[in-house]
């Protein structure tokens, strides 16, 4: 609850590394934790008006996708869990990407791939 709260009430460079480490609470988490933070970074990712915010919520959802495929990262979650999250986070990452009107986000977007 502390990140979802402070996820929408900071600002600035504040928020680009709360929500750096709230990705990294996230790796450690469980399928439903999991589900409800990347919810809210998705919805930073899309609609907040600092590229760099938006940047920062697409990478947290982004390292939360690279660590799933490393059992030692996320122990508690199931192979089923992590491979089921995997494909659904690709599909959000895809999204926001598509959504995306920055060209240099576009381009920094290309490293997720």
């Amino acid at each position: 609850d502390y990140f979802e709260r402070k996820a929408y009430t900071t600002a600035s460079y504040s928020r680009c590394s709360l929500l750096t480490d709230y990705g990294e609470f996230l790796n450690r988490s469980n399928d439903t934790t999991i589900r409800k933070g990347i919810a809210t970074l998705e919805d930073i990712a899309l609609h907040a008006g600092s590229m760099w915010e938006r940047y920062a919520a697409a990478h947290a959802i982004h390292e939360v996708k690279e660590s799933l495929n490393d059992k030692t990262v996320n122990g508690v979650l199931s192979a089923e869990q992590r491979e089921s999250l995997t494909k659904e986070l690709a599909a959000i990452l895809e999204q926001i990407i598509t959504a995306e009107k920055s060209q240099s986000l576009q381009e920094r977007y290309q490293d997720f791939q």
